[in-house]
């Protein structure tokens, strides 16, 4: 089979997390390919196989989801003729891969390979070792903060904001943004580490700044809620749903705490163990880190577990640094 670095277009399968079912797992695949090719293939479990359906195509792809369910029995699934092996039992002890800021601010498609993708490679080893259950993703995935360069409505972003009202020029802007937050999840779920412990360990993710771009919810109200920033917020929300949670818009009430997608927030329940994740982005602004449906997610969550783990894109803990900000803000270079 070929290896899908050598295949620009594609990527996959990539295993979310869904939650348990009785004694198993509930997953979902997704499988990237270009839009014009054949359904790729079922995945195929001891006594059933599972075919994909086609939840989106976005700059040129498709993307496919096989939503199955591991008993505890299984030991995996078998996907293009190889079998992937995924730990399925969770009632006992558990290892999970904790991983974040996944990239750089500048020029991070053209790094060397080996040497941005180093520790996926050693997580791999890792997981080749002593699997993991689950791979928890905190945040900053991707760096998008090129994204918007090459446009002229969002080239000078967020310095300069040109006012427009035109919606054949910001569907226009919304395409070009489709096409390079795209190209750097691809540079990610391509990733020869990463592919690996992908289609072997379930994904849960909570997005940051760098995931939308750099700042995100601390900019200027003016910049953040201009059509501009309106519509760049919504293709990385659209690309993170994709891409991080294997979703589009319809399957957030399933999902997330907020059925209205406001916030973003999820919980997941394991045997003793209940994990979740505040959005602390999507309501942000410089005078608040949630808002109002955020807040009724958290103070909702109810946890079941004997341990939670609460996924944090900030830190809980930490020094007061507003009057350094405030300093930082009358500077106008930083």
């Amino acid at each position: 089979m070929m290896d899908v670095a050598q295949q620009p277009d594609r990527a996959g399968p990539i295993l979310h997390f869904r939650g348990m079912a009785g004694q198993g797992i509930r997953l979902a695949a997704i499988v990237i390919r270009p839009k014009d090719e054949p359904a790729p293939p079922p995945i195929r479990l001891s006594e059933a196989e599972i075919a994909p359906q086609r939840i989106a195509e976005i700059a040129g792809l498709a993307v496919w989801r096989h939503d199955f369910t591991l008993t505890a029995q299984d030991r995996g699934y078998e996907f293009e003729g190889r079998f992937h092996e995924v730990v399925t039992d969770l009632s006992g002890d558990l290892r999970l891969a904790f991983v974040s800021c996944n990239g750089e601010e500048n020029g991070d498609l053209d790094r060397d390979g080996a040497e941005r993708n180093l520790m996926w490679t050693r997580l791999a080893r890792d997981h080749a070792r002593a699997p993991f259950a689950l791979l928890l993703q905190g945040g900053d995935q991707i760096y998008a903060d090129e994204a918007t360069q090459g446009h002229p409505l969002s080239r000078d972003w967020p310095d300069k904001v040109p006012q427009v009202d035109d919606p054949a020029a910001l569907a226009d802007l919304a395409e070009h943004l489709r096409r390079r937050f795209v190209a750097r999840y691809l540079h990610v779920l391509q990733a020869p580490g990463y592919a690996a412990m992908a289609a072997q360990v379930p994904v849960l993710s909570v997005w940051d700044d760098h995931d939308i771009c750099d700042g995100w919810g601390s900019l200027p109200e003016k910049r953040s809620r201009s059509a501009v920033g309106r519509t760049l917020f919504g293709v990385a929300r659209e690309t993170y749903l994709l891409f991080q949670h294997g979703a589009v818009e319809s399957d957030i009430p399933g999902l997330f705490l907020d059925a209205s997608g406001a916030s973003l927030s999820w919980k997941r329940e394991l045997p003793g163990l209940t994990i979740a994740a505040p959005d602390l982005r999507s309501e942000r602004n410089r005078h608040r880190i949630m808002g109002p449906a955020g807040l009724q997610a958290v103070e909702a969550l109810a946890p079941q577990g004997e341990h939670v783990f609460l996924v944090s894109s900030v830190p809980l803990l930490g020094p007061r640094l507003s009057l350094l900000e405030r300093v930082m803000m009358a500077i106008p270079r930083m």
